[in-house]
């Protein structure tokens, strides 16, 4: 056990129990890290135990229990089944995950009729895993997939196939309730090594825990405290920086007014993606209009260092540098900006809060424009030499 959880159940707080269930290869245990936002550090179950990680977030002590995979060959494991059952006893929640692009569910059938037959009232989630692979894996967009109002190839693909996987599951299997389900995709290992890769609706199932636990007021609380704090917050905070970055190397450009509609693309994005991360799909005009407020501020600021560069007497290389100096700090204000108020669910804030927010995180971004303008010709400079 980690030393995070043994610390709060020391403190007297029994930890949610939550027993992952599905075939071999079904994405157990990414699902659960996904869930802890980091690697879990596992221990291996004896015999037909469950393999176990625990972990400390937002004052809750969370442990994972995990069931061998069942299946192989297509057949059913009874005695697997059987293990699980008995699992139960030491659980608060199972989740069985339906990995995609699998179509013949049998096998869940199977095993979520034996769970609930052992336990009809005990809560049981369907989670739906691997879906960034329906469609074409590279259309995978996380940040701006719409499953209520699908229209593009993926997200067309993907309603399709959980639609049968839902019917399946609640034909075959009348105790369980459908509502139960929810779709995600858990990501790998990030390849900057900062924890875990893209996800999509691991918001929607620690959501749906919170709801299926006793006491769900208190927990859904605490669960929604945790994963702002410990998982949502942290990669909205690396989708400004590296916005921001990419604002202070846009304005390193060399031509006049193309630096500020560079600028105002990527905090355009900046706000989609971060958005994205609370649940709330925008399009790109959309965040362009939200950012208009701030034009009174941002714009003169970006424009008045890109006018710089007309100067003959100045030269590009300190003109361009003055206007990163300034288009990096802004984009890095903006976005600490939104994230305030798209952490509290206000997708659409008022234009004088919005610059007075907006206002208050600028002093404090001014601090970091150095750093900001090395960061950006750092990243200019391995451009060119991939290059060359």
């Amino acid at each position: 056990m980690s030393g995070d959880a043994s610390s709060a159940q020391a403190r007297g707080k029994a930890p949610v129990r939550l027993l992952f269930c599905g075939r071999k290869g079904s994405g157990r245990t990414s699902l659960a890290n996904a869930l802890a936002g980091r690697e879990l550090a596992w221990s291996v179950g004896e015999g037909k135990a469950p393999a176990s990680a625990s972990w400390e977030s937002g004052g809750l002590a969370v442990k994972a229990l995990e069931m061998p995979g069942f299946g192989a060959g297509g057949e059913a494991q009874p005695r697997r089944f059987d293990a699980s059952a008995m699992a139960l006893a030491g659980a608060d929640l199972l989740i069985l995950a339906a990995p995609a692009p699998e179509e013949a569910w049998s096998l869940e059938a199977e095993w979520l009729g034996a769970m609930l037959e052992a336990a009809p009232d005990f809560p049981a989630i369907v989670c739906a895993t691997r879906i960034d692979l329906l469609g074409s894996p590279r259309d995978w967009r996380p940040e701006t997939l719409d499953l209520e109002h699908p229209a593009s190839p993926k997200e067309r693909a993907v309603c399709a196939w959980a639609g049968r996987l839902a019917e399946a599951l609640a034909g075959a299997v009348p105790q369980w309730r459908k509502e139960r389900f929810c779709l995600t995709a858990a990501g790998g290992a990030d390849p900057a090594g900062e924890g875990l890769g893209a996800v999509f609706g691991i918001d929607a199932l620690r959501r749906l825990v919170a709801d299926c636990l006793p006491d769900p007021a208190q927990k859904h609380a605490m669960l929604a405290r945790a994963f702002d704090r410990d998982i949502v917050r942290p990669r909205a905070e690396k989708v400004i920086w590296t916005a921001a970055v990419s604002a202070a190397a846009a304005s390193l450009a060399p031509v006049p007014a193309v630096d500020a509609a560079m600028v105002a693309t990527v905090q355009a994005g900046m706000i989609v993606a971060i958005a994205g991360l609370y649940g709330c799909v925008l399009s790109r005009k959309t965040a362009l209009a939200m950012l208009a407020p701030l034009a009174g501020a941002a714009g003169v600021r970006i424009a008045a260092a890109s006018a710089l560069k007309l100067l003959p007497g100045l030269g590009h290389v300190a003109s361009a540098a003055v206007g990163a100096a300034v288009a990096g700090p802004l984009t890095l204000a903006a976005g600490y900006a939104f994230l305030d108020f798209f952490a509290r669910a206000e997708f659409n804030p008022s234009p004088e809060e919005l610059r007075r927010v907006f206002a208050e995180k600028y002093r404090e971004a001014g601090a970091r424009k150095d750093e900001l303008l090395r960061k950006a010709r750092e990243g200019l400079k391995r451009q060119g030499q991939s290059k060359a």
